[in-house]
């Protein structure tokens, strides 16, 4: 739920950051799938004239390496 709270109250970058941070916290052996969501649905939640912004690129490539 961090993820989500952080994303309401502060602007896309502290939100996106706090995101990536969590995850990057998270040793990739216990990043549960609901951690993983969680940040898939804060990138989800930029809007779409801010989806350039570094931020984004920053969690995205912390998803990919996920996926991965």
């Amino acid at each position: 739920m961090a993820l989500g709270r952080s994303s309401l109250r502060g602007g896309v970058d502290q939100g996106l950051g706090r995101a990536t941070e969590v995850l990057a916290a998270v040793p990739a052996r216990f990043r549960s799938t609901h951690v993983v969501e969680t940040a898939r649905m804060v990138l989800q939640a930029v809007p779409v004239e801010q989806q350039a912004r570094p931020a984004v690129a920053d969690l995205r490539s912390m998803l990919a390496i996920e996926a991965g």
